[in-house]
């Protein structure tokens, strides 16, 4: 017989569902969650307000280089490109713990996207802190000033804009049919993937570069394509979600993970 769509499963059913279980907040795989959430914010104050080191002195200074009154070599960058690839590789080893293990937690499927759209939205703030506004440029010895890169904040809004609109499809299958993702698709982890890649060797190789400008756009408009591709294949996801809710319940919502 077929199973019926349990209407009757509201928004606070599902966070009974996630803090059921008090011994799950210290698992292995959560706290790697937990790390990653703050290596997230790390990166955005290291990288919003800058690093340099002075290869005089070596002291470790705040600011943004190029700076005639801050000179030195900017070291942010590679700070930054190391904690995204570090979040990444956290992200790979929670999710293998927890399936390796049997450490699975409805916590775990809850945070676990959490902390991936967490560290994307601020890797793109500070994307649009440090190139989408105003900035200093170094041509040989002069440096100037370029004008923001506007397509960084079209990326933040394409972020900004899928997120809402499967955040919103996601209640409104929850309020109608008491249905909801069981994880994240593969289209998603690629468009995830592809960030964390492009940005990670945007953030190491651009202080290098001449034409920053044009590496940065080629790069943003990678970011785009691929989170417009992500949104467009979850359309269809959530019209089966909506025609056919009894696949997407679970008795918990780890189950299917």
């Amino acid at each position: 017989m077929k199973q019926q769509s349990n209407v009757n499963y509201k928004p606070k059913d599902y966070l009974k569902e996630i803090f059921s279980r008090p011994k799950d907040l210290l698992s292995i795989p959560n706290f790697l969650v937990y790390f990653r959430i703050l290596l997230s914010i790390l990166f955005l104050v290291i990288y919003v307000n800058g690093l340099n080191r002075d290869p005089a002195t070596g002291q470790i200074v705040l600011g943004v280089y190029p700076n005639p009154d801050n000179p030195g070599v900017q070291i942010d960058g590679f700070i930054a490109a190391v904690i995204i690839l570090t979040c990444g590789f956290t992200d790979f080893l929670d999710g293998y713990i927890a399936r390796k293990f049997n450490q699975k937690t409805n916590l775990g499927v809850f945070l676990d996207p959490f902390a991936d759209k967490l560290l994307q939205l601020f890797i793109i703030v500070g994307m649009g802190m440090r190139y989408g506004l105003p900035h200093l440029v170094r041509a040989g010895d002069t440096v100037s000033q370029e004008p923001g890169i506007w397509v960084v904040w079209l990326l933040l809004a394409i972020l900004v804009f899928k997120e809402g609109l499967m955040f919103f499809s996601n209640w409104l299958v929850f309020q109608l049919k008491g249905s909801h993702l069981q994880g994240a698709e593969w289209y998603g982890k690629f468009s995830t993937s592809v960030i964390y890649l492009s940005m990670g060797i945007m953030l190491f190789f651009v202080n290098f570069l001449e034409s920053q400008r044009s590496f940065i756009e080629i790069l943003c408009w990678i970011c785009i394509v691929a989170l417009i591709f992500s949104l467009i294949m979850y359309v269809p996801k959530y019209v089966d979600m909506y025609r056919h809710p009894d696949k997407y319940q679970a008795k918990g919502i780890s189950e299917n993970r």
